[in-house]
């Protein structure tokens, strides 16, 4: 117990980390002009270790409507928002898990 202790003391913590799986690496949108899209996707702990996190989007068009999750297997949802986009138009982003 003493040696756990000198290890706290001198900022040396260990614990198992959670492993992330994805449920798709990547996401693909077509939408029409000026209507919106609902999705969502997993994220789970391989190892059945619980997560608890934030996930937001570098986009301004895509919303992020779990924006914090705990759990071993959680669903975020997202909304992309197309309004002012003409056919043609192309917008890129990340989701980014914290």
């Amino acid at each position: 117990m003493r040696k756990r202790i000198r290890q706290i003391a001198r900022g040396k913590f260990e614990y198992e980390k959670p492993s992330l799986a994805l449920q798709t690496e990547e996401i693909k949108l077509q939408v029409t002009e000026g209507l919106e899209y609902s999705g969502s996707f997993v994220i789970k702990s391989s190892n059945q270790i619980p997560v608890r996190g934030v996930v937001y989007s570098t986009s301004p068009r895509m919303e992020c409507l779990t924006p914090q999750f705990e759990g071993e297997e959680v669903r975020i949802r997202y909304q992309f928002h197309s309004r002012g986009l003409v056919e043609g138009d192309m917008e890129k982003g990340d989701f980014v898990i914290v």
